[in-house]
């Protein structure tokens, strides 16, 4: 999911520091895609499993239905990025 959001902000030519802040990138992103906002809204705290298993440190494990929840947020973030971006090279 962080990277669809780093495509769609590289394809729209939009500079963004090296972050694995899924808020911070979904905010850019709205200025390109204001309809994502309900759904990118939805996805910013994702950004806590964009850097809790990379780094050392107390073990986290969520529960079934959390990782089921947070992995339909970003199956839908990046279809709807992948659709986003196919109608921009139309």
């Amino acid at each position: 999911m962080e990277k669809a959001l780093k495509a769609l902000l590289t394809h729209n030519d939009h500079l963004f520091r090296r972050t694995h802040d899924i808020g911070e990138l979904a905010l850019a992103c709205l200025q390109h895609e204001p309809p994502l906002e309900p759904l990118l809204r939805a996805a910013a705290p994702l950004t806590e499993y964009a850097w809790r298993f990379r780094y050392p440190g107390e073990v986290f494990e969520p529960d079934e239905q959390e990782v089921d929840d947070a992995l339909q947020i970003a199956h839908r973030v990046v279809t709807d990025v992948r659709v986003a971006v196919g109608q921009m090279l139309v």
